[in-house]
């Protein structure tokens, strides 16, 4: 498309955009696992922890960390599913595999007592779920 600056008379010819492929040449196995790790696991841990009990400002910043620790979280969690939506073939990425997933919510060791833990472990799980629903 052509465009005319009448006050200037200068032409200024507009072309398509050039397309962009990314190519990830890294280990994808241990990206996801850092991710699922230290993102998923560790950041939504991070935000389900953070209690205010001071009742003064302090809870505002309290509350504004949880918050980022919720988005952490949830680009970990987006990050992950499409990690595994895009995932070549024959390609080896353990937190494609369900069974990855339900070892380490048995196995994960948190400073909580029982009943939070179950908690936990509850909401991880039902976010896994959610992975798999269109899979």
């Amino acid at each position: 498309a052509n465009m005319m600056n009448h006050n200037e008379d200068v032409c200024v010819t507009f072309d398509t955009f050039p397309s962009h492929e990314i190519n990830i040449d890294g280990d994808w196995n241990k990206i996801s696992l850092d991710v699922a790790i230290g993102g998923c696991f560790g950041e939504t841990i991070s935000a389900l922890t953070m209690e205010s009990t001071f009742d003064n400002i302090i809870d505002e910043y309290i509350h504004s960390i949880s918050m980022d620790e919720v988005r952490h979280s949830a680009l970990a969690w987006t990050t992950i599913k499409w990690m595994i939506d895009n995932k070549q073939d024959g390609m080896n990425m353990d937190v494609s595999d369900r069974k990855w997933w339900e070892r380490q919510i048995k196995n994960r060791k948190y400073n909580a007592g029982s009943k939070q833990r179950e908690i936990y472990n509850d909401i991880i799980a039902a976010i896994v779920d959610k992975l798999w629903l269109d899979v």
